[in-house]
């Protein structure tokens, strides 16, 4: 009985070659289920991210989330505002709309609600329609205080659509329903009626 080493050497050859393919086929369906739960994990671990982030610093919006923007006129004792019937004791809620003749200057008072807790980088304030029609914001007003010991943190600036940009060196921290309040000059421009938007 001749023994055909050939034969059985490519036997094994077989074998051992069927076992390294079951073997790198267990490792790959390994590898993909151990990809799977990492990230799996990953996604768990952003998700936890982005929570403790909202947490921090509050939802991050495109433009700042306000509701409540009015006008007002401040208490004639706090200070007189040229142009508007004010109240001794009290200020006056103008609410959406305010004139402003063309062509003469007016102070105007805006406060608004932020509807969301969020930080700010910056925010913007604006009235809506054409630039050459709309009223047109001269510069902001320091009426709010009787005295400025250190100037603010911010750049302020009109843009050349008119809209005044306030930026903060640092972010701002606004929880939800904190009041805001800022006064502006302007000048009107056209007759029409022109919304006052703040984000």
């Amino acid at each position: 009985m001749d023994i055909e080493w050939a034969a059985i050497i490519a036997l094994c050859a077989v074998i051992s070659a069927a076992v390294a393919i079951g073997a790198l086929a267990f490792a790959i369906r390994n590898q993909r289920k151990q990809a799977e739960r990492l990230a799996t994990q990953t996604e768990a671990l952003s998700h936890q991210a982005e929570l403790l982030r909202k947490q921090l610093f509050g939802e991050v919006y495109a433009e700042a989330e306000v509701s409540g923007l009015q006008f007002l006129l401040p208490a004639k004792h706090q200070r007189e505002v040229e142009g508007f019937r004010q109240k001794d004791e009290h200020e006056i809620s103008l609410n959406g709309y305010v004139a402003v003749p063309v062509g003469v200057e007016r102070e105007l008072h805006i406060c608004w609600e932020m509807a969301e807790s969020q930080t700010l980088r910056g925010h913007r304030l604006r009235f809506e329609g054409d630039y050459r029609r709309k009223p047109q914001i001269l510069r902001m007003e320091n009426s709010l205080a009787k005295m400025v010991f250190q100037a603010s943190a911010a750049e302020e600036y009109i843009d050349w659509n008119g809209d005044f940009h306030r930026e903060y060196v640092r972010e701002l921290r606004c929880p939800k329903g904190s009041y805001h309040y800022v006064a502006i000059r302007v000048k009107g421009n056209t007759k029409g009626k022109y919304s006052c938007v703040s984000g």
